[in-house]
């Protein structure tokens, strides 16, 4: 199996098995070891101080340095009884003046030869039944004779000790392990547990749930990690949307173009194609031409106005200082004939003040507001301009006193082919276009266009421009 094809969980669950093993196999066999090291050193100082007593005990049950064989190895074998350890005497010549004779065969050769006068030889062995012992050899010079004592001190018990210790620390390590499994098997389930809910929530956006966000409330790493997993789908989930509704706005648009085109084209081809089949009274052939006239009009202002909106969102503008009152005057005079014969009479209020603005498009700003408000009003009305500079700002309202616009629909007035009243703004030549140019025209000039109405008394359309932008 290889490592990449593993779960993150079961390589946590490994890696704190393995290092838990680790661990408590150094620290045990350390411990062990410490301990037999210990122990053992104990037994061969006590096999030392053993080999010391006995020299010493052999000394004083002599006198006037006559060693007496008999009293010697009577000497020995008491002591044997007492301390538990066995011991050979052999004199310079190599006759053996004591030894009792065991199974085990304990006695080796070659310890002798490591004895000097001040120097006592020791050595761990095992005998011939398999447990190990000290063997340690001394001389003793009575002035006359060297005699050289030899004893074994049996050290089993700390060899069983340690394989004891072995045996039951190995006990231990597996239940241990076996708890580390468990509680490794917990740890990275609690670890990894947020990071699968992070996971399931990635696949069911990538799946189109776009409204699933992932619930992790914690202060750590992975708890910052959800809230950016968070935020992040919510940024893709805005810009989807955006996107979304962009197209869906550029098929209404796409939808609304094709039906403005239609009613004027149809009224073209149907006229045209009158006149081209029949022969007509100078009346009817007038009357269609005007029809055709008119028509066409209307396309050229919806192209226009389509080819301002277009260039607008692509381009930049070279402001100059200008004075407002006279741009608005300016318009008024263009439409003032035509608010007359509709009836409207207009109240202009404005300051002396100056503004940073593109002249043109800031008097087809104004014209469109002006055109929009006598539409609103087919059987006359009043249309009051109030604009003024108030420190960093310039502002301009439009009133009218016209029909007016249902609140759910205000949002909608800046989009592209959206009227309130579809029939009565096709009468009066209108394509929706007005307040979409508009629009553009104010977010050009850093500013922002607001409404607001009621219906049966009128509506107020709001520009605001600020010096460093809104």
């Amino acid at each position: 199996m290889k490592i990449h094809n593993v779960r993150f969980r079961d390589k946590i669950q490994i890696i704190i098995v393995l290092m838990l093993t680790i661990s408590i196999s150094i620290c045990g066999t350390w411990l062990i070891g410490k301990s037999f090291t210990s122990a053992k050193t104990q037994r061969i100082d006590a096999a030392q101080n053993a080999q010391r007593m006995a020299m010493y005990t052999l000394i004083s049950t002599t006198s006037d340095n006559q060693w007496d064989n008999n009293k010697l190895s009577g000497t020995l074998r008491l002591l044997e009884r007492q301390v538990g350890q066995r011991f050979k005497l052999t004199d310079e010549d190599g006759n053996v003046i004591y030894q009792k004779q065991y199974n085990d065969q304990s006695f080796k050769d070659g310890m002798i030869e490591k004895v000097s006068d001040n120097k006592m030889a020791w050595r761990i062995q095992i005998n011939s039944l398999g447990n190990h012992e000290i063997q340690t050899a001394s001389a003793i010079n009575n002035g006359e004779k060297l005699y050289y004592l030899e004893s074994i001190y049996p050290i089993e018990n700390v060899y069983k000790s340690r394989d004891y210790m072995i045996s039951s620390f190995m006990g231990i390590t597996l239940v241990i392990i076996a708890m580390g499994i468990f509680i490794a098997r917990k740890v990275s389930y609690w670890i990894t547990g947020s990071l699968t809910r992070l996971a399931e929530t990635a696949r069911a956006i990538a799946s189109g749930d776009l409204s699933e966000r992932v619930n992790i409330k914690s202060d750590d790493e992975i708890g910052q990690l959800a809230d950016d997993f968070n935020r992040m789908a919510d940024q893709v989930s805005e810009n989807i949307n955006k996107l979304e509704n962009a197209m869906q706005r550029q098929e209404e648009f796409m939808a609304s173009f094709a039906h403005e085109m239609r009613t004027p084209m149809t009224s073209i081809i149907g006229y045209a194609d009158l006149m081209r089949s029949q022969e007509l009274p100078p009346d009817m052939r007038r009357q269609a031409a005007n029809y055709i006239f008119t028509e066409g009009k209307r396309l050229e202002s919806l192209s226009n106005k389509l080819l301002d909106i277009i260039v607008l969102q692509k381009t930049t503008i070279n402001k100059q200082e200008c004075k407002m009152s006279s741009l608005i005057e300016q318009v008024y005079g263009l439409l003032e004939k035509r608010m007359k014969e509709s009836n409207i009479e207009i109240d202009i209020n404005c300051d002396d003040s100056t503004w940073l603005v593109e002249p043109d498009l800031f008097k087809t700003l104004i014209s469109n507001l002006l055109d929009n408000a006598r539409k609103a009003m087919p059987d006359g009305g009043n249309i009051t301009i109030i604009a003024n500079k108030k420190a960093d700002i310039w502002q301009i309202e439009v009133k009218d006193t016209g029909y007016g616009i249902p609140k759910e629909e205000m949002p909608k007035l800046t989009d592209a082919f959206y009227r309130v009243d579809k029939a009565r703004a096709r009468a009066s030549g209108g394509a929706g276009l007005g307040l979409k140019l508009c629009s553009q025209i104010v977010k050009l000039h850093n500013g922002i266009m607001s409404f607001s109405s009621e219906q049966g008394k009128g509506t107020t359309v709001t520009v605001t421009l600020r010096k460093d932008g809104l």
